[in-house]
């Protein structure tokens, strides 16, 4: 699977949600993630970074409860449509993050650890006014 490129650009201090799909090699089924269709277990996962360089993560995500350190944030499979991912970052972590272009992916992998990169790109800070 190829990555598919996608820049995001939020506000500081602000809400963000976002949502995609997951779709298999035939570009129509989805992948299934809950319920008696799913084959495999997954787990995905997004990291913010300053850079590709960079060590520190600005912002840490999955789809694993235990791994979430942000309070209101979160990442989840959708139990009401297969496919999806809905992911919350949540005003409280955006205040935090420095405002300028930084960079994120999310990844998938499944129980036998085989990875997919899903999207990767830029997200752009932008600063905040009204505080």
């Amino acid at each position: 699977m190829i990555p598919f490129p996608y820049d995001i650009t939020l506000d500081k201090g602000t809400t963000k949600d976002i949502e995609f799909y997951v779709l298999g090699d035939d570009n129509d089924t989805p992948y299934y993630f809950n319920g008696t269709n799913a084959t495999l277990t997954y787990t995905a996962r997004m990291q913010v970074r300053r850079s590709y360089l960079s060590e520190e993560t600005l912002v840490d995500l999955s789809t694993d409860p235990v791994t979430d350190q942000y309070v209101g944030d979160y990442m989840v499979f959708s139990e009401e449509e297969d496919g999806l991912i809905e992911i919350r970052i949540s005003s409280f972590t955006t205040k935090t993050l420095p405002p300028g272009k930084h960079f994120y992916d999310i990844e998938l992998e499944d129980e036998n650890g085989v990875v997919c990169k899903l999207l990767k790109g830029r997200i752009e800070i932008l600063g905040e006014i009204t505080r």
